[in-house]
């Protein structure tokens, strides 16, 4: 059986129109929205040369990076997640770097708010709250991995709807970055996300990158890390500064996924590393626009590994159109752990050339694309030879257990160089 899964990004959104310029005042550093924003005058550090990137499968073999073990392996945990696969048994803190906690609520008027995890219709004292889901998030990542980073994300798939509205006004803005600073304050977290889905317009990117100079302000370097995760579809890519947002943060996140869902008409990988056309979505796409950009640091960079599966009913692979009538609305997605499979199943398919995995439930006649343990070695390596930042997950509850041997997030762990 399948079910509806609220995931991390929607790729279907498209460009629209130009939202009007309601906010008239100005900070250093940034320029009106019809003009050029000034990635120099943002320019925190020196960042490295960028290595450029191929939108084919290299035909080499790869050279991994010497001296560096900085590599992150971050995990995303969502509060509907607390009562049905609470933290510590979610995570495998031992072979993360970063774990985010989502998603931070956003009002019309810049205030900001935690939602309490599902109960699923269950009472009693056992189930976990916002307070005591933080608790036991905090209390494993003391005792079994106190390096790692806990941060907080504010936004979402379905939590960006204010995101527009709050940062083009100066006063809602202010009152956003004051509230979302007080919060990390209150829970005492290491930092804050920033995961807007996403900035449709050059206006709306332009706020942005406002928004996120003016949290780096209050979110002061050396005392709190600040993180953006973004769309990777090229679209997304264009109304942003790359080379800007990429100097104020601390990581860039990118959401190298749902490349295929039901926005499309056809079948394909959601993930791929590469596309067969040139210049189509796919992971090293991503990464290739992003290092097109002038003096972004390619170590800042982290490719997105989805723990879920998009289906595609009555098709068989790849490029195939699939049955409208047999596609709910918010498409099929079932986690990575929910597939019905073991990690090393004959019913898995490796796409080698796209760097994707598939399955075709014959019951049900869906076809499901995701990341597994093949795919998600050969990102480890393309991180590595490409000297990226590391990889990130969407989300914790989606995995297999690390007992299976099937745990992609303690996969590239070790891959990294970073299990605990």
């Amino acid at each position: 059986m399948y079910f509806p899964l609220i995931s991390h990004s929607r790729q279907a959104k498209r460009r629209v129109s130009v939202i009007a310029d309601s906010d008239s005042d100005s900070i250093s550093g940034l320029s009106t929205p019809t003009a050029s924003i000034d990635a120099a005058s943002l320019s925190l550090q020196t960042p490295r040369t960028p290595q450029p990137l191929s939108s084919d499968p290299p035909q080499i073999p790869e050279v991994v990076a010497l001296n560096f073990t900085g590599y992150t392996n971050a995990v995303f945990y969502p509060d509907w997640a607390c009562n049905l696969t609470p933290p510590q048994q979610a995570i495998p803190f031992e072979n993360v770097t970063h774990i985010y906690y989502t998603f931070i609520g956003l009002n019309e008027d810049g205030s900001v708010f935690l939602t309490e995890p599902d109960t699923n219709g269950n009472t009693g004292s056992s189930l976990l709250t916002t307070k005591s889901c933080v608790r036991q998030l905090k209390e494993g990542r003391n005792k079994r991995n106190s390096n790692a980073k806990l941060l907080m994300s504010v936004g979402g798939g379905i939590g960006s709807t204010n995101f527009s509205s709050v940062v083009s006004h100066s006063e809602s803005r202010e009152r956003l970055v004051l509230n979302l600073k007080n919060i990390i304050d209150e829970y005492s977290f290491d930092g804050l996300d920033v995961d807007w889905e996403s900035p449709s317009t050059d206006t709306q990117g332009y706020y942005f990158l406002r928004l996120m100079r003016e949290l780096r302000e209050s979110f002061k370097t050396g005392e709190y890390l600040l993180t953006a995760t973004y769309t990777g579809a090229s679209w997304a890519l264009e109304t942003v500064d790359i080379s800007s947002t990429v100097s104020v943060v601390d990581q860039f996140n990118l959401m190298t996924y749902d490349f295929y869902g039901p926005w499309n008409a056809t079948s394909g990988y959601h993930s791929r590393l590469f596309s067969t056309v040139a210049d189509s979505d796919s992971a090293s796409n991503t990464m290739t626009i992003c290092l097109n950009n002038p003096d972004v640091d390619s170590r800042k960079l982290v490719m997105g590994i989805p723990l879920y599966a998009q289906g595609f009913p009555n098709v068989t692979g790849p490029d195939q159109e699939w049955s409208k009538s047999e596609m709910p609305e918010s498409g099929i997605q079932v986690n990575y752990n929910d597939l019905g499979l073991h990690p090393f199943d004959n019913a898995i398919r490796y796409n080698e050339s796209q760097v994707g995995a598939s399955y075709h439930n014959w019951t049900e006649n869906i076809w499901y694309s995701f990341d597994n343990y093949d795919s998600v070695l050969r990102k480890t390596k393309h991180v590595k030879s490409h000297s990226l930042g590391g990889m990130f997950y969407w989300q914790a509850a989606g995995d297999m257990a690390a007992a299976t041997g099937g745990s992609l997030i303690s996969l590239s762990a070790s891959s990294l160089g970073i299990s605990g």
